[in-house]
């Protein structure tokens, strides 16, 4: 990406947005418990976008977009799952406020109930979107950017201005 570039990384980790699971139901229910019927996005209800990531980059200055996907084995222990929950905008710690270690409690509870072994395994998909442009889709590149030349000394041999010395004492 010698030329510039944006990456966006999106994974399935979501409750919402994952393939089935058979925790992603109960963190559901407890998210929903605590917040409410609407999806949160940060401190506003989330609104599903209508194009796909790949395709506001394809109508984007970065239109030149490749796709790769990762798949990876994943072993999460019922606290992994409630601290993933935490670390998305629809269940922040921020958004839970005075309720934060209810909801803790809550989950990992409901969670222990339907997975008494406490480990589950699954595969997490990680899909990289890289979009790039190169300089000559730049609007500014070479035609504003003023050409930098050194001065010239007529009778020197190169023609160039001597650079600056100091001279001993």
């Amino acid at each position: 990406m010698a030329n510039g570039g944006v990456v966006l990384l999106d994974s399935d980790h979501g409750v919402w947005s994952g393939p089935g699971r058979e925790w992603s139901a109960i963190a559901q229910a407890v998210i929903t418990q605590f917040l409410g019927p609407q999806r949160r996005a940060a401190n506003e209800v989330y609104s599903h976008p209508t194009d796909r990531h790949e395709v506001v980059l394809a109508r984007s200055a970065f239109g030149n977009v490749e796709s790769h996907t990762f798949k990876d084995k994943k072993t999460l222990t019922l606290d992994d799952i409630v601290g993933l929950q935490l670390s998305m905008s629809y269940a922040s710690p921020a958004l839970l406020g005075d309720d934060l270690e209810a909801f803790r409690s809550t989950l990992r509870d409901r969670l222990q109930a339907e997975i008494p072994s406490g480990v589950v395994d699954g595969t997490v998909s990680y899909e990289v979107l890289i979009g790039t442009r190169t300089l000559e889709q730049i609007p500014w590149h070479q035609s504003t950017i003023p050409q930098v030349t050194q001065p010239t000394r007529p009778g020197s041999p190169s023609g160039l201005l001597p650079t600056a010395t100091t001279s001993p004492p």
